[in-house]
């Protein structure tokens, strides 16, 4: 990959590609609906002939896809994230052949939906049953792109997202949450209580650094296709997750079960076959969750020392 473009660059996901790339002297083309510094300023749902015009003089090799809606009340508040799928795919199939990039769109294990144990570990055959809008949203993005490729004949591969221990900005992921509370239980500046909802509820969580390099990695690999979990495989129970970071942290504290936290659409269970993802990447690294807690509160401190 020589050139890129990455959408959604100031938001969360799309951040830490671009500064991948720029770390490794790729040229990186940076694209938000928000004015920042470095980035070009564009909204992706204008259609299809507008994103061509923007999209043929760069010339990139590869569309790294992160742009989206994560928040709303009803399903208009999501409806941008299927508007720019279908424009940039569009735009995409008027280049001529030879200028089609590779697109990488990134999913998320919020599509799922409804997962039974006999579903478990889920693989990249399973048939969504998304609850949430926003899984909705996202499942009907990823049919869109899938489709648009078979049909206008360019390389496409959906990373599956599963659950990340921390992100960059705001609302914090759940572990990343639990530790800035801590955090602040630590400084005198909270009571010693955590609200909770049911941690007897598994996922499977992922390193973000290291999701970024097996993204970038399935991008760099011609044979990944459709849809590819991005798992850790390792099922983890939030209780257990919560205990050890609390420990690590060395914080005491009393749990308030919170009956609104709690989500009945939600499964129980969630853990995602990796067979698909180990095939395709050079090094596949195992999930310790010690490690991607440490590393999850390495992160909160650099962001407390940012501020």
């Amino acid at each position: 990959m020589d050139r890129v473009l990455v959408t959604g660059a100031a938001g969360r996901i799309g951040s830490l590609l671009v500064s991948h790339f720029k770390t490794i002297e790729t040229e990186v083309f940076a694209l938000d609906r928000t004015a920042a510094e470095g980035v070009l300023s564009f909204d992706l749902t204008q259609g299809a002939e507008r994103i061509f015009d923007f999209l043929k003089p760069l010339g990139v090799d590869v569309i790294f896809h992160s742009a989206g809606i994560f928040r709303g009340r009803t399903p208009a508040d999501f409806l941008p994230n299927t508007q720019m799928i279908e424009g940039l795919t569009q735009a995409i199939a008027q280049l001529p052949i030879s200028m089609r990039p590779r697109f990488v769109n990134l999913s998320s294990a919020a599509e799922l939906g409804v997962v039974s144990d006999q579903d478990l570990p889920v693989n990249e055959s399973f048939e969504c049953r998304p609850v949430s809008l926003y899984g909705k949203s996202k499942w009907e993005q990823t049919q869109i792109a899938l489709a648009a490729s078979q049909r206008f004949g360019f390389s496409c591969v959906c990373p599956r997202v599963f659950n990340l221990l921390w992100l960059p900005g705001r609302p914090p992921q759940i572990v990343q949450g639990w530790a800035e509370k801590f955090l602040e239980i630590k400084q005198g500046l909270r009571e010693p209580i955590l609200e909770v909802g049911d941690l007897s509820i598994t996922r499977d969580f992922v390193d973000t650094h290291e999701m970024i390099r097996l993204i970038v990695q399935l991008a760099q690999n011609p044979n990944a296709q459709g849809v590819v979990n991005v798992a850790s495989g390792v099922e983890c129970r939030l209780s257990d997750v919560l205990e050890k970071l609390a420990a690590m942290m060395g914080v005491k504290f009393e749990i308030r079960v919170v009956s609104e936290f709690c989500d009945p659409q939600g499964p129980m269970r969630v853990v995602g076959d990796t067979a698909t993802l180990r095939r395709l990447v050079s090094d596949f690294h195992e999930f310790e969750l010690e490690k991607g807690l440490k590393v999850t509160l390495a992160e909160l401190s650099e962001h407390h020392r940012n501020l």
